[in-house]
This record gives C-alpha cells, structure tokens and sequence, in this order.
C-alpha cells in the first residue's frame, strides 16, 4: 500500500475515533472541553498538512483555530500552543518513519508549526481582552437611567 494512501486511511479513522473520545470526555470532565477541541483541531490541522505539499493552509488553520479558541480565555492559554502545534511535526516524522529509512534532511521544518499557533494564541487573548474592555466601558456610559429608554430590553452583548 503506498505511504500516502496509508497514512489518509489511518488518518481520517484516527479522527473518526477521536470524535468519540473527545465528546465522551468532555462529558465526563467539562473544564477539558477546550482542551479535548484542540486536540481535534490540531490532529485535523496534521492530517491536513500530510495531504498536500503547501504550508498556507495548514499556516491558517493554525492561526484561526488558535485565535478563537483563545478568545474567551481569562487567562493566557499557553497550554494550547503546543496542543495545536504538535502534531504538524509528529505527522511529518510518522510520514518520513513509513517513507523512507534515510533521516529526514528537513528537521526544523515541522516546528515552525508552533510559531502561528503561538501567534494565533497571543492575538485571540489580546483581542478577547480588548472586547471585554470596550463591551465593560459601553455599560459604564450606559448605566444611568436617561440613558436606557427601554429598560426591559436587555442588550444580548451585555
């Protein structure tokens, strides 16, 4: 069986697998909900990049995933970082491992998968702080009673 072939079978059923797991999970313990969805997320991002031979996509994915998963965080989540991050690099030494038995020529390549995770990270947290700074400042302006003309409308962003 060729190693691309193989590698796309093992892993569309690794995450079909994952799936499962990651809800049974987050069910049994919901502060790992976020924990167990980068999980998915980065293992999606590494099977992607073994498809194809471009950086882009896998680059956006990383950044997108990480900047919206972080957004909400009170704290900064440096723990998602290396949980997206990883598995671009373990998907490259798994394809090189089943390829071929020469060491591979290209060994900081797959790390710099961290850098747009870590980006991502970084400008989800400053932006989730940002909104929560201006959505906390537009309720301080609004809070005296001319103001609220309709006081039994609340505001969903507030």
């Amino acid at each position: 069986m060729p190693t691309k072939l193989l590698l796309t079978v093992a892993g569309f059923h690794l995450l079909v697998i994952c799936v499962p797991i990651a809800i049974l999970m987050s069910l049994l313990t919901p502060r790992l909900h976020k924990v167990m969805f980068a999980l998915f997320l980065g293992l999606l991002v590494g099977f992607l990049n073994l498809q194809g031979d471009d950086v882009q996509f896998p680059v956006l994915l990383l950044l997108a995933f990480a900047f919206f998963l972080a957004y909400q965080e009170p704290k900064l989540p440096w723990h998602l970082v290396p949980i997206l991050g990883a598995w671009v690099p373990a998907g490259e030494l798994i394809r090189h491992a089943l390829a071929s038995s020469e060491p591979p020529h290209d060994v900081v390549g797959p790390f710099v998968a961290f850098v747009p995770a870590l980006i991502g990270t970084i400008v989800g947290y400053a932006a989730g702080k940002v909104f929560e700074r201006t959505r906390i400042n537009a309720a301080g302006a609004h809070a005296g009673p001319a103001d609220k003309p309709f006081d039994d409308q609340k505001d969903p962003l507030l």
